[in-house]
């Protein structure tokens, strides 16, 4: 089992992405839903588990790999780039005591002043993000009302509100899909893709307004 930071490997990364068995299984649609591995290869899924508990990616020290947030359709998210800083902030400690490991009195000087400012830009990062979310509160609040703003801001759907109401919750779609019926126009919109033509959140738009939605996540 691997301890500590794993060994990068181009020539692995590169059979992972032309295997032909990925491309069969994320592409067309074969891929075992997220959990289940468990029930298709449990000594796979096992060894995966601790394997990511042990060990950590060189990849994720510098950039941070966005964790997985059903409650927007965005692929970078503020804690994404929080960890980001954090890896940052190891490697620079490591780096720092190898260098001023025979003066040690500086090594903790420079350490205090990286944590203040470490402390100080992620004090900022996070009040940028509460004003944010205040202004966007005080924005839905005046274009659908208090109660309707709060539900769009937790990501509530209910039945009779508006298209406008959905690309606010979860922004614009990914896919839409429009038909044309007898007696109303009905449109489906799609959001995170997962392969072809599989969509974990499906909600369906009669007229303008939500009648029914089918959520995966």
């Amino acid at each position: 089992m691997k301890f500590g930071i794993r060994k990068p490997s181009l020539k692995r990364r590169l059979a992972a992405r032309t295997s032909w068995k990925r491309m069969l299984h994320h592409n067309m649609g074969l891929k075992a839903p997220r959990g289940w591995g468990w029930l298709t290869n449990p000594k796979k899924a096992a060894y995966n588990r601790i394997y990511n508990r042990t060990s950590i990616s060189i990849d994720k020290l510098f950039n941070g790999r966005p964790k997985r947030n059903h409650r927007n359709n965005s692929s970078y998210s503020y804690e994404a780039q929080s960890e980001s800083y954090s890896g940052l902030y190891i490697v620079a400690f490591i780096f720092c005591l190898f260098v001023f490991r025979h003066n040690l009195a500086l090594f903790f000087v420079l350490l205090a002043i990286a944590t203040i400012g470490y402390c100080f830009v992620k004090f900022e990062k996070v009040e940028k993000e509460k004003a944010h979310q205040a202004a966007r509160s005080q924005r839905l609040s005046q274009l659908f009302g208090h109660e309707n703003g709060k539900m769009i801001e937790n990501g509530i759907l209910w039945v009779g509100a508006s298209k406008e109401m959905v690309e606010e919750m979860f922004g614009k779609p990914m896919e839409i899909e429009d038909k044309y019926l007898m007696t109303k126009s009905r449109c489906i919109y799609k959001y995170y893709q997962v392969g072809i033509n599989r969509f974990l959140l499906r909600v369906t738009i009669d007229d303008g307004f939500v009648t029914r939605w089918d959520d995966k996540r």
